[in-house]
């Protein structure tokens, strides 16, 4: 064991370390961020979204890198902070799932404008409206062949369960 833990550590612990020194720098530059928001006068007219493409195995289940369907690499972040003037309550973790289709029409409805109907995806705000009635139960997740082709999946999830078919 004790040569196995090794040989992983010498393979991806910096990967792993600058992965862990990296979550406390975010932190700091979005709290400067917000800080020099207030500083301008700015924060109660601007609408915040953190969210990013993909995350990062990490190592989970022996894997590296995204692509995976597992939840290290397909559950990603997504915080709205938003000026006070838009409605509905700050602080709420809604179990609504949401994707990234959705930050585009998210911008627009807070600027007060419609999505072109070319545009995929809902805006968020709704949500935080209290509107969920008519949102979506599920979205749907794929990957092609890219680094194995034993890496390709389609996937269904509802934000709790996932489904997922491996198409190799």
């Amino acid at each position: 064991f004790v040569r196995v833990a090794r040989a992983w550590w010498d393979s991806h612990g910096q990967n792993f370390e600058t992965h862990q020194e990296m979550v406390p720098e975010l932190d700091h530059v979005m709290a400067a961020l917000i800080d020099d928001l207030k500083e301008r006068g700015l924060l109660e007219n601007t609408l915040i979204l953190f969210t990013a493409d993909h995350g990062d195995m990490t190592g989970d289940h022996h894997l590296w890198r995204k692509s995976y369907a597992y939840e290290a690499s397909a559950n990603i972040p997504m915080l709205l902070r938003w000026p006070e003037g838009l409605g509905g309550n700050r602080g709420q973790q809604l179990p609504q799932p949401v994707e990234i289709r959705d930050v585009l029409p998210t911008f627009l409805d807070a600027a007060g404008a419609s999505a072109p109907d070319a545009v995929e995806g809902a805006g968020m705000l709704s949500l935080v409206r209290g509107n969920t009635k008519d949102w979506r139960e599920y979205i749907d997740l794929e990957h092609d062949v890219c680094y194995d082709v034993k890496n390709h999946w389609t996937a269904l999830t509802d934000g709790k369960r996932k489904y997922i078919f491996h198409a190799f």
